[in-house]
């Protein structure tokens, strides 16, 4: 396969992705595995945040569409039954679900895309990831497919790197001190962006459920970041020690009964990243809050009735209730803050709450991909020579 500018027309022999021309023309499409992703620069947090910060300015200038009556919808996830009389049925289970994700982003990436999964927390016991992913970009006008692509580390990055845009616009411009709570694989991949946007941080205060889990957070950490850049990493035992002095503040914790952040123990200034599920107290209700997107969890209410066991402890899906029961909350969408719509005070605590947007996926993936094609990595497989049907 040759580099080169992302190619529009192809043949099945020597083949190029993309749309071909005229009746029955051929067609093919790029698949990078996750060493040629690596080698296009899936690694690179830094420029996943750019592109990320991109993407939530096309979102907020409408420049977007997902699936859902508001455009806004996180996807279609498909779950399994309890017991069934079938021996080949899946069963439910711990985090057990498919799901697909389709979005249309605009602008420069001009590129409608679709990421689907499959998880099962039972995978881990088999050496593998929980959620397993894979991605597809296709031509936004005719279909044709361009690339399909290996989707984990994408997807890990834009999870992270979301979290990373928003601390470069909320956490305080002298950040010292990160407080990671659940030092698992989201604040693995999270730490490195928070040092991406505030490179000042000099101490990581880590509270995990063990020490074995902390010892993993330090090295993996050390790993990406490299000696001379990993800040002083300190264990503590509560929640309350991890936070006092924090600028910045990460909580993600899996398991059934999300962990309770007191509000008082924050400090001024500080800004609260919430990517998983979340137990706050009144306080923090008063707060500033602000999510990836505030239309995410209107759709989701749309589409999930109450009590919406699967994402009611999300921190966008608890605010978005509160206002719709008529309470003083105001959310705000990380996009109005990117475009200049709302500013902070500095001593204010923001609560910055993700859900999951395919967009973030979409942008990121089309940036690889039309990298990889500069490069020539990856391998193209043709769909037809001739089309069947026509």
């Amino acid at each position: 396969m040759t580099g080169g500018e992302e190619p529009t027309t192809g043949r099945a022999t020597g083949t190029a992705e993309g749309t071909g021309a005229g009746d029955g023309a051929a067609m093919a499409f790029r698949y990078l595995d996750e060493p040629s992703l690596v080698a296009a620069g899936a690694l690179d947090m830094a420029a996943c945040m750019d592109v990320l910060e991109e993407t939530f300015r096309l979102l907020a200038a409408g420049d977007c569409v997902m699936a859902g009556e508001l455009g806004s919808s996180h996807g279609l996830e498909m779950g399994f039954p309890a017991s069934s009389p079938f021996p080949g049925m899946p069963l439910d289970g711990p985090d057990r679900r498919f799901a697909a994700m389709p979005a249309y982003v605009g602008g420069r990436f001009d590129m409608l895309g679709l990421k689907w999964y499959a998880s099962n927390v039972a995978n881990r016991a088999k050496g593998l990831p929980r959620s397993i992913h894979m991605i597809a970009l296709h031509d936004k006008d005719t279909g044709v497919p361009r690339c399909i692509m290996s989707g984990n580390l994408v997807s890990a990055f834009r999870t992270a790197g979301v979290l990373g845009v928003a601390a470069r616009v909320l956490a305080p411009e002298e950040a010292r001190v990160l407080a990671i709570i659940g030092p698992g694989a989201i604040n693995i991949a999270a730490a490195e962006a928070y040092l991406v946007a505030r490179p000042g941080i000099e101490r990581i205060m880590v509270r995990g459920r063990s020490q074995a889990g902390v010892e993993r957070f330090s090295r993996a950490v050390a790993e990406r970041l490299g000696a001379s850049r990993t800040p002083r990493i300190v264990p503590v035992d509560s929640i309350e020690e991890a936070v006092t002095d924090a600028d910045i503040v990460s909580v993600a914790i899996s398991g059934d009964e999300p962990p309770l952040l007191p509000t008082r123990a924050l400090r001024p200034g500080a800004l609260v990243c919430l990517p998983a599920d979340i137990a706050l107290d009144e306080e923090a209700w008063g707060q500033v809050t602000i999510v990836d997107s505030v239309r995410l969890y209107e759709q989701w209410m749309l589409e999930i009735p109450a009590p919406r066991e699967s994402i009611r402890d999300l921190f966008g899906v608890q605010l978005v209730e509160r206002r719709d029961r008529g309470e003083a909350v105001h959310p705000v969408s990380l996009g109005d803050v990117l475009t200049g719509g709302v500013r902070r005070a500095d001593d204010a605590v923001v609560f910055f709450g993700t859900g999951g947007l395919p967009v973030e996926d979409v942008a990121w993936a089309t940036e690889l991909y039309r990298r990889a094609c500069e490069l020539g990595l990856g391998v193209t497989l043709p769909v037809w020579e001739h089309a069947a049907l026509r």
